[in-house]
């Protein structure tokens, strides 16, 4: 989602999906959020949740201002064959895959960021001087 504030702090990122309480939260709190990537399954004796997204907070200081990938994860698993074994394991590739992705967008998304607060930091500069 694209933002047209003239802080390009507060400009969402492309690979931000805008849904975030921008406007509710104290300014040090402020972030940006990927769309999440997940696996979710529930099949005999597998319940499982993993959720990873990326976030950045360009307001948290200077040792937090990288965007950072993070994962929740949930998993009880109870294999009893060889095929549930093979079945849990495909659908981990899958998600490793997307994962790998994820490493991706989190390069740019760092990269975007660094770029991001150098600009803040030249339009604050011109507006001192």
């Amino acid at each position: 989602m694209t933002d047209t504030h003239d802080d390009p702090l507060r400009r969402c990122p492309d690979w931000c999906t805008g849904n975030h309480p921008w406007d509710d939260l104290a300014i040090a709190d402020r972030f940006h959020e990927s769309r999440p990537v997940t696996l979710a399954a529930k099949w005999r004796q597998l319940d499982v949740d993993f959720e990873t997204t990326i976030t950045w907070s360009p307001y948290a200081g200077p040792e937090d201002s990288d965007a950072c990938a993070s994962t929740q994860m949930v998993a009880n698993v109870s294999m009893d064959k060889p095929a549930d074994v093979h079945a849990f394991a495909d659908m981990l590739t899958g998600y490793v895959v997307r994962l790998r992705e994820v490493a991706d967008e989190l390069g740019a998304a760092q990269a975007d960021g660094r770029a991001r607060l150098l600009e803040a930091d030249l339009k604050s500069a011109d507006r001192e001087g």
